[in-house]
């Protein structure tokens, strides 16, 4: 998928929203790009496929801000296009988030080419884009967007063509939008750290649930399409509690699509909500329970358990619910490095669930009571460590790491790093299949 973006890009760095088509960029498909070439790094064993296409993704990274945020204050300028299909005017979190992600991961690809120069510039965007970004979007209480009242100059030209080809301007204005904290989901993922203030982003997980989800869909006119019947609940892609919803609002804003349900879930898990997310998957997995519904978009096969539908059925986004697990169990992995990493969301005084790396899956399960015992069970390949993290709550006091491997047991050298148990293997070890490594942290 990344070497077909990076196929169809243009030679300023524009990667068209729709492949093999003579379409715009659209930002948010543009800086997932990038970050998701950092994740395939991170998935990866090595940095082979990183240096090979680190010049494509810088200069994808490169023309969302020369084209957007030319003056480097983490707003954006004119007219940008988004996968919405429809293109919105200033920033919102929503875009604002995934370019302050993006940014972050730019500067650590950068670093990893030994491009240092431009890391650096790269993370002093970052922080100069969150810092002033929460400051003016934050309501108290959600994200919001800050539009631009004019476009003027040659290069909104572009821009504001391009809108027009696609119906004009949609905005979100004060709407609480499903996904304003995308970039800070993208981010946890990639363990890129919080992008906003964190008491702000666990405010705004809560006001996306309070705001966006129905138990029920009555009175609820879902268009342009429908996706579930008037019994069913789901979150909204977008509502305004101010009841100020601009005319030009965004297209799908009264549409329920289950990939978007799933990352705000994972997001919400992710922020330390647990009632929240739960009651928001559950709803969605009970829409696809085996009964049609006829009366919804492609009512031939909606509802059908096996595939969730959105824009049509076996629809990508929807295995956004894959982030689920891995908010649960707070997984964290670096191939190249062989970093592996727990921090369970979920039971975490007992805690099993899978788990899956570049080389082999397994289960991870762990027990707490005062003492933290872990094991990494491999069932298929193998896993090689170089060092293991391990959330350990700060006020535990932790004298001794035993590590076992086989029917070897050796004490380890460890290090308390923002809440993590932090063990480095003084060799590479191999987890082969079949076999556990079992920690014990007293």
């Amino acid at each position: 998928m990344r070497q077909q973006e990076f196929g169809a890009m243009s030679p300023e760095g524009k990667i068209p929203f729709r492949i093999g088509l003579d379409y715009d960029a659209a930002i948010d498909g543009q800086l997932g790009a990038v970050l998701a070439s950092y994740r395939e790094y991170l998935c990866s064993g090595s940095g082979k496929w990183l240096a090979q296409n680190w010049d494509n993704i810088e200069k994808a990274m490169d023309y969302v801000i020369e084209r957007w945020d030319s003056d480097e204050d983490g707003f954006f300028q004119g007219l940008s296009h988004n996968t919405l299909d429809a293109s919105m005017t200033g920033t919102s979190s929503w875009i604002g988030s995934m370019y302050v992600a993006a940014l972050r991961a730019s500067s650590k690809m950068a670093k990893l080419n030994n491009d240092i120069q431009k890391g650096g510039r790269y993370s002093a965007l970052a922080d100069t884009a969150a810092k002033n970004q929460d400051s003016a979007l934050f309501n108290g209480e959600y994200y919001i967007q800050l539009p631009e009242s004019s476009v003027q100059g040659e290069a909104a030209v572009e821009n504001m063509q391009v809108a027009q080809k696609y119906s004009g301007s949609r905005e979100l204005i004060n709407g609480s939008s499903i996904d304003q904290l995308l970039g800070q989901w993208w981010a946890s993922q990639l363990d890129l750290g919080w992008i906003y203030d964190k008491q702000n982003t666990t405010n705004a997980a809560r006001a996306i649930f309070k705001y966006n989800f129905k138990d029920k869909l009555e009175g609820i006119k879902q268009y342009p399409r429908k996706f579930a019947a008037d019994s069913d609940g789901g979150m909204l892609i977008a509502t305004w509690p101010g009841d100020d919803r601009p005319d030009n609002h965004i297209k799908y804003a009264d549409e329920i699509m289950s990939g978007f349900e799933y990352s705000a879930a994972s997001m919400m898990i992710y922020a330390g909500l647990r009632d929240e997310p739960y009651k928001v998957l559950k709803t969605a997995a009970k829409r696809y329970d085996g009964r049609l519904r006829k009366d919804c978009y492609l009512k031939d096969y909606n509802g059908n358990p096996f595939g969730d539908v959105e824009c049509g059925f076996f629809y990508a986004r929807p295995l956004s619910i894959w982030s689920v697990l891995t908010a649960y169990q707070g997984f964290s992995f670096n191939g190249p490095e062989k970093s592996l990493g727990f921090a369970p969301n979920i039971d975490f005084d007992d805690h099993v669930s899978f788990f899956v790396t570049n080389s082999g899956w397994g289960t991870y399960q762990q027990t707490f009571s005062g003492s933290l015992k872990a094991v990494i069970t491999v069932d298929y390949g193998f896993v090689e460590l170089k060092t293991l993290r391990l959330k350990m709550p700060e006020e535990h006091k932790i004298k001794k790491v035993l590590l076992k491997a086989g029917q070897v047991q050796r004490a380890m050298d460890f290090e308390r790093i923002d809440g993590f148990i932090v063990i480095k293997m003084p060799e590479i070890l191999k987890i082969k299949t079949g076999r556990s490594l079992d920690v014990i942290c007293l």
